[in-house]
């Protein structure tokens, strides 16, 4: 037996909120351009809004990421959130590498944070850290809520990016576990 979608705040279903929030998403751009360091080169992705599938250029090596097989809701999100890195000027170096742990987070987890608000994102933090992933993971899902910041989403304000950095914690790394190890040459 399946279970029943949940319910947000407002008493409507989480895909009823995915979906009002990708209208209210401005369209994307007919291309998206970012600069390769390695190579010296602009690059372009032609008509992402069609594609399901990015190729970047990263340190001169391709890399893929991959929104087959997603939500359309979550893969609408998702482009937003890419293209919205690309605007900030983040290296493509980080945008691949955040991008290259999207598979551990889910649909499902998307549908939370989009349903989430300033009150109610602790709990699901938690419950997100909880799983152990890696730091780039989080970084994405720090990133939707920044979109979500800038489209004043539920509850969502420019005032809140800053507590998404402050706030909403990393997993823990010990920096000296490979000195501890020996692994590392002096």
């Amino acid at each position: 037996m399946s279970e029943p979608p949940k319910k947000s705040a407002t008493g409507s279903d989480e895909q009823d909120l995915l979906v009002e929030f990708c209208a209210l998403l401005s369209p994307l751009p007919s291309v998206l351009r970012y600069y390769d360091e390695f190579d010296n080169r602009l690059h372009t992705i032609r008509n992402p809004e069609a594609e399901s599938t990015f190729e970047v250029v990263c340190h001169g090596s391709p890399h893929f990421i991959k929104l087959a097989g997603r939500d359309s809701a979550c893969s609408i999100i998702l482009k937003q959130v890419f293209a919205m890195m690309l605007k900030q000027d983040l290296a493509i170096s980080t945008v691949s590498s955040y991008f290259s742990r999207l598979p551990n987070l889910l649909d499902e987890d998307i549908k939370d944070i989009i349903c989430s608000t300033p009150l109610s994102i602790g709990a699901l933090w938690k419950e997100l850290l909880s799983r152990a992933h890696p730091a780039g993971t989080y970084m994405l899902a720090k990133h939707i809520l920044h979109l979500m910041c800038i489209y004043r989403w539920n509850g969502w304000t420019s005032e809140y990016r800053s507590f998404l950095t402050t706030t909403l914690p990393l997993p823990s790394v010990d920096k000296y576990a490979a000195a501890r190890s020996g692994n590392v040459f002096f």
